[in-house]
């Protein structure tokens, strides 16, 4: 009996080590689980394989930096090994959070991600967030190089967004813009607020973002009369190479 309470004593003095010993770890933290979003997501738009065969061709620079892309920061944003980040020049992709930003920025991966790319910098070299301004280019299958900024723009990942100081190449884009715009593909799907009562509105102002907005923005506000340009639709300021404000959303 003496030997039997011993062990009983033991046993229970054992069991909060026992417990503890089968409980998780949670210093280390509990296994990640990757999302798996599907080709076609909430916004309805798919992520296509291979290239478009109508891109207006565009020769590449010759002896432009090369570099391996290490990770797709967001639709428009890239870094390479090193950490220094590119933005795309002339281009605007969904912001985190809105309609499209995954599937821009997975578009992005699969065309670049882990590949070596060649890096056109713009004229202005940096933006306010210190990333590098460029336009990127990788190879089709024949080996001939193509611009990622283009075929984002042309698939409807990204619209066009003009650089005022970084002006090489934007007319291409917008071309590429309109195809994608009249073809009715993935940005150009996603609706829109409706028109104002009044006309939008823009800035010639010298150094003014080729952007255009809602009458009531105040960035529309600031426009003085002898800079102001309007517009009666949305359409009109788009054929005329104007970019939607990021905060007014015309």
């Amino acid at each position: 009996m003496r030997w039997r309470g011993l062990v009983l004593s033991l046993t229970f003095l054992a069991l909060p080590f026992a417990c503890r010993a089968q409980a998780p770890d949670e210093s280390k933290g509990s296994p990640e689980t990757e999302i798996q979003r599907p080709p076609e997501t909430v916004s309805g738009f798919s992520i296509p394989e291979g290239l478009p065969s109508d891109l207006e061709k565009i020769e590449a620079p010759i002896g432009i930096e090369a570099l391996v892309v290490a990770r797709i920061v967001d639709g428009d944003t890239l870094e390479e090994e090193g950490g220094t980040r590119y933005r795309l020049i002339g281009i605007d992709t969904p912001e985190d959070g809105e309609d499209g930003d995954f599937e821009a920025a997975e578009r992005l991966r699969r065309l670049i991600q882990g590949k070596k790319v060649q890096i056109e910098v713009g004229k202005t070299a940096l933006d306010d967030y210190d990333r590098t301004l460029a336009y990127v280019w990788m190879e089709d299958p024949s080996g001939r190089p193509v611009m990622v900024n283009q075929i984002l723009v042309r698939e409807g990942f990204a619209s066009y967004f003009p650089f005022r100081d970084n002006p090489k190449h934007l007319d291409e884009l917008w071309r590429e813009q309109e195809k994608a715009r009249k073809g009715a593909l993935r940005v150009w799907t996603l609706p829109v607020n409706p028109e104002p009562s009044g006309r939008y509105v823009a800035s010639t102002g010298k150094g003014a973002e080729l952007r255009f907005h809602r009458p009531e923005c105040g960035s529309a506000k600031q426009v003085t009369d002898r800079n102001r340009k309007v517009y009666s639709t949305r359409d009109e300021a788009l054929a005329d190479k104007r970019s939607p404000c990021r905060k007014c959303k015309p």
